[in-house]
Parts: C-alpha cells; sequence; structure tokens
C-alpha cells in the first residue's frame, strides 16, 4: 500500500503541476491522457479515504477495548484490596476476582504483542519521511517502542500516521540547503518534490530514498520552478499551470 500511494501520489503530482503544449495533432490524446489522469485521482482519493476510515474504525475499537480492560483490572484490584481483611468466607470470591483479572491480564497482553510488529514497520516508514514531515512527527517517533500502556503506544503510532495522511493530502512549501545555495522547496506529499532557488537559475527535483532524499540537479527546470513555488505562496496572480518534470520510482518500504 505504502508503495502505491507513493507511485501515485507522483501520478496526481503531474496532473496538477504540468501544463503541456497541446498541438492539434495530440489533442485527441491529451484528452485521453487527461480523462485517464483524472480517473486515477479519483480512485487515489477513494483509497486514501478508505485506509484513513479503516484506521479510524481500529484505533477507536481497539483504544476502548484496551481503556475497558485496564478500567476493569483497577476496579478488581480495589476489591480484592477491600476483601482481603474479611473473613475466610471471602477467599472464594476473592480467587474469583483474581481469575477474572487474569482473564482480563492476557486479553491485553495479547494487545501489546501485536505493537512491536506496528510500530516496526512505522519506523520503517519514518526512513523516508522528507525533513518536513520528519520535523513534524519527531516527538512522537521518539517515543515509538518505549514501555508503556497499549493504549498509549497505539495512540503514538495512529498519530503518526495521521501525520502522514495529512502530508500526502496537500503540497507542502518549505526552505533547504543545496551546497551553499538556500532554495525553496516544494514537495508533493512523499512522491517527491521540485527545489529552485529565488532567482530561478539554480534547481532541480527530489527524488524519496531511504534517509536523505536524493537531490537531482536540473537547472534546466528552475525558471519553472520558482514560478510554480511563486504562484503556489500566492505571491503572483493569476495563478496559472507550470509544465514540470516528474520522476515516477517504485520501490518497497524496507527493501
Amino acid at each position: 500500500m505504502k508503495k502505491v500511494i507513493l507511485t501515485r501520489l507522483a501520478a496526481i503530482g503531474v496532473c496538477m503541476l504540468a501544463a503541456p503544449m497541446i498541438s492539434g495533432q495530440d489533442t485527441q490524446q491529451r484528452i485521453k491522457d487527461t480523462k485517464q489522469a483524472v480517473s486515477d485521482y479519483v480512485y487515489l482519493r477513494q483509497q486514501i479515504a478508505e485506509t484513513k476510515n479503516e484506521w479510524r474504525v481500529y484505533e477507536e475499537v481497539t483504544t476502548r477495548r484496551i481503556e475497558f480492560f485496564q478500567e476493569e483490572i483497577e476496579r478488581l484490584q480495589r476489591e480484592i484490596a477491600q476483601t482481603e481483611n474479611t473473613r475466610s468466607s471471602a477467599q472464594q470470591v476473592i480467587e474469583e476476582r483474581r481469575q477474572e483479572i487474569d482473564r482480563l491480564q492476557a486479553a491485553n497482553d495479547f494487545v501489546n504483542q501485536s505493537m512491536p510488529a506496528l510500530e516496526s514497520a512505522v519506523a520503517a516508514l519514518g526512513q523516508y519521511f522528507p525533513p518536513p514531515l520528519r520535523n513534524r512527527v519527531a516527538p512522537l517517533m521518539d517515543q515509538l517502542g518505549t514501555p508503556r500502556q497499549a493504549a498509549q503506544r497505539m495512540a503514538i503510532v495512529i498519530g503518526v500516521l495521521n501525520e502522514v495522511d495529512r502530508f500526502n493530502a496537500d503540497w507542502t512549501d518549505a526552505s533547504s540547503q543545496v551546497g551553499t545555495s538556500l532554495v525553496n522547496v516544494l514537495y508533493m506529499g512523499m512522491a517527491g518534490g521540485f527545489y529552485a532557488n529565488s532567482e530561478g537559475t539554480i534547481g532541480g527535483y527530489l527524488v524519496p530514498s531511504e534517509g536523505q532524499w536524493e537531490q537531482v540537479e536540473d537547472n534546466s527546470i528552475a525558471p519553472q520552478v520558482a514560478a510554480a513555488i511563486r504562484f503556489f505562496r500566492g505571491q503572483v496572480r493569476p495563478a496559472e499551470l507550470v509544465p514540470l518534470p516528474v520522476q515516477v520510482q517504485e520501490f518497497a518500504i524496507g527493501q
């Protein structure tokens, strides 16, 4: 799913930024390509919405179960503490409560056992986060795998995934250093990005990769990238479509 989202977002980026030079011979093909791009975009939005809804349902159900288990354990422990000072006739009640605690604790342990795999998957995905997203989720990523209750661990995982979803659903404007030059960067979610200095003389594009994203210098696109960033920031009105090249790369997280 991560690989599909990255690839399709790259395709959407082309549709949103590219403004091909349409000639008479290419009109029908361009119309066909545009229809396909719109279809791909609608399909991708549906997939994102379905995945987001699944995570929300899973988060809500799991959190409620964990909280219920914890509340029941604490309630029963209080009952045991109150009963331990009574006569021997209360020993049977105490034993029943202890057995119930064991059953609830076993259920809570099962949830805890599933967390390491989820946390490992999120940590692996985090190796591909661009700087803006990495900075945004850093406090949550630092807490992955640390000892705490299952409900808290699940909340951290869901928190990271929600931030990833928000980043993928929009374009992000940031700044970065390329050599000795300060450049502006426009990220297409996690699908890729473009960079250029304010003068439009230095530019290129970014390709997602593990660790630090690969910078591919291409000064020929610098004027277009600089213009696109100005339009994105609302510095120039009215905005217009700007043709930009997109590098599509398929890869699997963790390989």
